[in-house]
């Protein structure tokens, strides 16, 4: 048993989901996938939802920005006459998205409750259109929310796990065979059943409280990096 966490980079496209697929889909043991927004899409709601707070409408540019990303992806993803539920998926997800950073708008005002809500529809939104794929290619795919699964106090921005509690919701969803199970990061709810984040760069976080209460041998944290550095390739030549 074992727990594949995949970040933003290893997804930034339809190629790059692809061979990131690949990679799940060759794995020889039972494991569990945990995927992060699309490279470049939390920045895109921050935005968005700074920009909504402060009534400057570029927020809508950043959302028309968000949807064009996604559906690329689906046009690359899926073959013409297999994407339409998918399609519909994402857009109900998109105008939930776009209804909420209207509100915001109006109220010139984004707490950071209804910011951790606005942060989770990248995770939500990727790992819609995963599982789809997965699914439409013939393997059985659930997609896990893991507000229902990791239960958190309700420090917004950057909350506390309550561990236990969580380990018996995760065992339980996680518990039924026959599936691959596509698993949001990032992302939790508290007690009250409300939004709520691991903070930035959370989904490796994510992995490891699935690992910890699956029992896994190991979490693979993987990256699009090419070998292994001593420092970060994008500061230093």
């Amino acid at each position: 048993m074992k727990v594949q966490k995949f970040g933003g980079s290893s997804l930034e496209d339809g190629l790059r989901i692809k061979k990131t697929l690949n990679i799940v889909l060759h794995e020889k043991t039972d494991h569990f996938v945990v995927l992060s927004a699309m490279k470049g899409i939390t920045n895109l709601l921050v935005e968005a939802s700074e920009n909504a707070e402060t009534g400057n409408i570029n927020y809508k540019s950043q959302l028309l920005e968000i949807t064009t990303l996604h559906n690329s992806v689906i046009e690359e993803l899926f073959e013409q006459t297999a994407n339409e539920e998918v399609i519909n998926s994402i857009q109900i997800l998109l105008n939930e998205l776009k209804d909420i950073l209207h509100g915001v708008e109006l109220v010139q005002e984004c707490s950071l409750r209804t910011r951790d809500l606005i942060m989770s529809f990248g995770e939500r939104l990727n790992c819609t259109i995963v599982t789809s794929y997965l699914n439409s290619i013939g393997r059985k795919t659930k997609m896990i929310d893991t507000r229902e699964i990791i239960i958190t106090d309700d420090n917004y921005g950057s909350s506390n796990v309550f561990l236990e509690k969580s380990y018996i919701k995760i065992r339980e969803k996680l518990s039924e065979v026959g599936f691959l199970f596509i698993i949001t990061g990032f992302i939790s709810g508290s007690e009250k059943g409300i939004t709520t984040t691991l903070g930035r760069n959370g989904s490796d976080y994510t992995a490891a409280i699935i690992g910890a209460a699956m029992d896994s041998e190991i979490v693979e944290i993987w990256t699009d990096v090419d070998g292994v550095y001593s420092c970060d390739p994008r500061l230093v030549k």
